[in-house]
């Protein structure tokens, strides 16, 4: 479900919505729970090469291959630092035009936000790692800003279709050495010339 279809949705309903929210390099981010179908603890994943770095790999849900992403390097951060409460974030999406589901891993789950209209703010345009183009909004909590992701631009199939993008340049190739011409590159078998004799005195 896009983020449009859950703003539409809270405001006919005039109702708070439900955000799980979740740490990722010592931030605050959140999702709604509409977008959620569960969260499972981290196991360890199969590695996929040629990929965008912050496809951290493949993982078996029931039998059926679902990607995971790192969220901390997706929004430019180092990678997640596994743990006992590492966890990933199993997310309804629409990939193509067709549904799918693809995983958030995340450092540990933190809580259930209920979140009215008016409790978001527009995304800040400066003085965050995620550009605006990935958040929908912020919320306060206590203190501190709690990052609402917009989860179908974080997650579409362009982006997981990303090639690596730390590959190594190909070397170039060395020029070859032009061919001698026959003259340079066979000796002659003509007879010396005589050397001149002094003239008589």
């Amino acid at each position: 479900m896009s983020a449009e279809e859950i703003d539409e949705e809270t405001e006919l309903a005039d109702v708070p919505v439900q955000h799980v929210s979740f740490l990722a390099a010592g931030e605050q981010y959140a999702v709604s729970l509409l977008e959620v179908r569960e969260i499972v603890q981290y196991t360890p994943v199969t590695r996929v090469p040629g990929v965008a770095p912050f496809l951290h790999g493949v993982t078996n849900l029931r039998g059926k291959v679902v990607p995971v992403i790192d969220l901390a390097v997706r929004l430019g951060l180092p990678p997640s630092k596994l743990g006992a409460r590492s966890c990933v974030v199993m997310l309804d999406v629409t990939l193509d035009g067709e549904p799918a589901v693809v995983g958030l891993l995340v450092d540990s789950m933190s809580r259930i936000l209920e979140l009215e209209r008016d409790d978001i703010e527009p995304p800040p345009t400066f003085g965050t790692v995620a550009g605006a183009g990935l958040l929908r909004g912020m919320a306060k909590e206590d203190s501190r800003f709690v990052l609402l992701l917009e989860v179908s631009r974080l997650i579409s199939a362009e982006v997981l279709e990303l090639p690596l993008l730390a590959e190594e340049p190909k070397k170039a190739k060395k020029p070859r050495k032009p061919k001698k011409a026959a003259a340079e590159a066979e000796p002659s078998h003509a007879p010396p010339s005589p050397a001149e004799e002094p003239p008589a005195s």
